[in-house]
Parts: C-alpha cells; sequence; structure tokens
C-alpha cells in the first residue's frame, strides 16, 4: 500500500523502503513507526503510518500522520474517517494533545476530507526539508 499511495503521489521514485524496513522501524521496544489497518473480508484495504513528536513549547507528546491511504476504489465509504478517528482515540488515550501532518497542495479529495474532519490549515509555518547530500555537506562529510 506505501508503492500504491507513492503511485498515487506522483513520487514513485522516492518510494525506495521495504517491508523490512518498515518493520524493522515497527519492532522493537521503541519502535519509530506505528500503523493502523484498515480490512475488508480479511484484506488489506487501507492504513495509517505515524510517530510520536514533542512540542516543547506544550511540553507534550503528539502524534505526527506520515501516511493515510485507502485503496481508491473504495474512498468515500467511512474507511479514511475510522483509520484517523483510530489515530485520535489512541492520541488521546495516550495523554497526547494534537495531531499533525501534511498534504500535497493539489490533493483536493484529501484537503477536503481534512477540512471536512474539523483540521486546521497552519497558515503560518513553512515545511523545511534537508536531503542527506544536504546534511552530509553541513556535516562536512562530502
Amino acid at each position: 500500500m506505501v508503492k500504491r499511495l507513492a503511485e498515487y503521489e506522483s513520487l514513485s521514485a522516492n518510494a525506495v523502503s521495504s517491508v523490512d524496513d518498515i518493520a524493522s522501524a515497527m519492532s522493537g521496544e521503541q519502535p519509530l513507526l506505528e500503523s493502523h489497518i484498515a480490512e475488508q473480508d480479511g484484506v488489506p484495504v487501507g492504513f495509517t503510518s505515524f510517530y510520536t513528536t514533542f512540542s516543547t513549547f506544550r511540553g507534550k507528546p503528539k502524534f505526527y500522520l506520515e501516511d493515510i491511504f485507502v485503496d481508491p476504489e473504495l474512498r468515500g465509504v467511512g474507511i479514511g474517517k475510522l483509520l484517523l478517528a483510530e489515530l485520535a482515540k489512541l492520541a488521546i488515550s495516550r495523554g497526547y494533545y494534537q495531531l499533525d501532518w501534511q498534504v500535497l497542495d493539489w490533493n483536493k479529495p484529501a484537503i477536503d476530507f481534512y477540512l471536512h474532519h474539523k483540521a486546521a490549515k497552519v497558515e503560518s509555518w513553512l515545511p523545511y526539508s534537508m536531503s542527506e547530500d544536504a546534511m552530509n555537506n553541513l556535516a562536512g562529510l562530502s
């Protein structure tokens, strides 16, 4: 499903992780990644992947939703809502105060879905990213 999400987002070239990579990130005493899987008749049809971050301003943890995906033929029937609601319940049960994520600016169906469920676009923050090459350069390793 990760590969299918990458295809949908036109990011297939970036989707280089293996099943072992993801399984490793989800293993151990303090997993780096967690997930919920939606199934229909025992077949996976959607998922979320998420991890804990921390706000030094609030002094509390929160979840970062890395991915949410529902099979295109099953969108609009409530699977995405159930996945997002399950994540919200888990956050609340752990005492987390917020869910964060990003959405591609062209993905109107996803934006509409998030707005319908009372998510707010964060206007004042701009996303930045540093590639592995840039990190190596900054660290003086290249």
